[in-house]
């Protein structure tokens, strides 16, 4: 490559470094680390440049120091001259938009005291491969088996005191490049970008952030259980934006500040400004996602206290939202605090979430930060969500109820989000659905309320041919046990419904028995597949506050 800066291939340079230099008007890339260790990177500024700009490059670079530099302005390369896709990606906006300021491809290096301003893509982001095969002349993409470096599964060494200002995403944890070959005629190498599920060992802590003014999101992370104390959010069309079990700790949210000027409401509505960099609707502290989130200790501050709307499009700022998600977990929230009063502490509207099962969302406010109610549940206002003792906050759109929550989430080999089935609770709720993920709409999961006298029928489960459907059981506590679940027709079977079995609990010998079992358990009965399923296992790597009991089961022919 030809970069203004660049180690190429060099081992261990320890001793070697770029210090207070400036590097301005590049047209590829600032400061490039190329399969090189212990380099020091301190100090500098790179501004007004195409492409990534301080880069690390194959992913197996480690124990580099990239401290109190200055990105600003990293523009995206035209697709026909870029190198990499992630050079001028635009989608997901709000997760992993290129280029970053920031290319972080190892997490064993320290990153601290940095500022990434202006980026049209991501501030930083940490783009991590899960295996490699790395020798002194370059990396290769592997498998478990041949790999000897796997980024996605190394502990993070330093990554703090950073700040990402005015860019579309400001710090982000997803998107690698380990999907299938670009066919870039430039690069031969190139691979598509991909989710990336960060899972290391230990435990990461991501403290002393500050992130403000990030068009799409703040921060977005994707991965294991992870901890971010003592940050600042402020300004940013959606501040926290997390896929697993994060925690925010210590720290303080501002919805919009004093310094938040016409000049950026109208930026949102600009027709000459692509879309795709643009937030919508209202502005947000931490949507609801896959979850499990926790809030511990989180000032709200500058949530506006009446509703604010700009040509018709309610943008006023709410500290709790919802958006759709592949898998559901509760969510946690305490010892929140606002200034002042929100106009809205939480919106739960189901309206443009192209996951059908979205109403199965759930915050659990342990102390009644939020509704008054300590250890109830908010849940969106669905008539699936209803039972006695939920009250109905229109302006809301949520209900807070006082119950527990179990889900099971099904799918078959073959498709793991669209995964086609009706649900109808025994007391008269029901919902049908008609997933397609083709065209963006999802569907492979319900809640279920962890009622006695409840009962919950699936009906029209597509089995795709299949032999086996996997089943996902996620409940409050080790040992709980779901309600009475029946599989009353099936589309698409490899088996009547006669010939189901579960992969694992005892057989009973009629519904009768089953309510009275404690334990996975099964029967057949007119015709039905009815079952229990028993939260046996504790959940991996997960905080106290989330739910701690799992099961991975199957429903099998005999």
């Amino acid at each position: 490559g030809r970069y203004p800066f660049h180690w190429h291939r060099m081992g261990n340079v320890e001793g070697q470094f770029i210090r207070n230099s400036s590097i301005h008007e590049s047209y590829q890339r600032c400061v490039t680390v190329h399969n090189t260790h212990k380099a020091r990177v301190v100090g500098n500024i790179c501004y007004d440049h195409y492409g990534h700009g301080f880069f690390l490059e194959e992913g197996n670079e480690t124990q580099n120091i990239i401290k109190r530099n200055l990105g600003m302005h990293s523009k995206k390369i035209a697709p026909h001259r870029a190198l990499l896709v992630s050079d001028f990606n635009d989608m997901p906006p709000d997760r992993f938009p290129g280029p970053a300021t920031y290319w972080i491809s190892n997490p064993d290096n320290d990153v601290r005291f940095n500022v990434a301003a202006g980026s049209e893509g991501s501030g930083f982001w940490m783009a991590f491969q899960q295996y490699l095969h790395c020798s002194a002349s370059g990396c290769a993409q592997s498998d478990r088996n041949n790999a000897n470096v796997t980024p996605l599964t190394t502990n993070t060494y330093k990554f703090s005191d950073n700040v990402a200002v005015a860019t579309v995403c400001g710090i982000t944890w997803d998107g690698a490049p380990d999907g299938d070959l670009t066919g870039n005629p430039l690069n031969p190498n190139d691979r598509k970008l991909v989710t990336a599920h960060y899972n290391p060992a230990t435990t990461p802590v991501f403290s002393d952030l500050e992130i403000y003014k990030n068009a799409r999101a703040g921060l977005y992370f994707r991965g294991a259980q992870a901890h971010f104390p003592n940050n600042i959010f402020a300004d940013n069309g959606t501040a926290a934006f997390f896929a697993y079990n994060q925690m925010i700790q210590d720290s303080l949210m501002v919805g919009l500040s004093k310094n938040h000027s016409p000049e950026e409401y109208f930026y949102h509505h600009d027709p000459s400004i692509d879309h795709r960099f643009q937030h919508k609707g209202l502005f947000e502290g931490i949507r609801v996602y896959d979850g499990p989130f926790v809030l511990d200790n989180v000032f709200f501050a500058d949530y506006s206290a009446s509703p604010l709307s700009y040509n018709d499009d309610e943008y006023t700022p709410t500290p709790i939202t919802l958006t759709g998600g592949a898998m559901r977990f509760v969510n946690s929230v305490h010892h929140v605090t606002f200034s002042p009063e929100p106009y809205r502490k939480f919106y739960l509207g189901l309206e443009d979430n192209n996951w059908q099962d979205s109403y199965a969302a759930a915050v659990l406010d342990i102390e009644g930060d939020l509704t008054g109610m300590p250890g109830s549940l908010i849940r969106p206002d669905h008539w699936m969500n209803t039972d006695d003792g939920c009250v109905s906050l229109a302006n809301e759109a949520s209900l807070v109820c006082p119950y527990e929550l179990s889900y099971l989430r099904l799918h078959n080999l073959g498709e793991t989000n669209g995964q086609n089935f009706d649900v109808y609770r025994t007391d008269g709720p029901s919902i049908t659905h008609t997933s397609d993920p083709q065209n963006g709409v999802f569907l492979n999961k319900f809640s279920l309320i962890m009622d006695a006298d409840f009962s919950y029928v699936l009906a029209n489960v597509d089995f795709n041919h299949e032999e086996t459907m996997k089943l996902h059981f996620v409940a409050r506590e080790v040992g709980d046990v779901s309600p009475v679940i029946a599989i009353a027709s099936g589309l698409n079977q490899a088996c009547p419904l006669t010939e189901l079995v579960l992969s694992e609990g005892v057989v009973v010998p009629d519904v009768a028995a089953l309510r009275n079992t404690y334990e996975t358990a099964y029967t057949i009965q007119n015709d039905m597949l009815v079952f229990k399923v028993q939260a046996d296992l504790q959940r991996d790597n997960i905080s106290l506050d989330a739910q701690q009991g799992v099961n991975f089961l199957e429903v099998r022919c005999q």
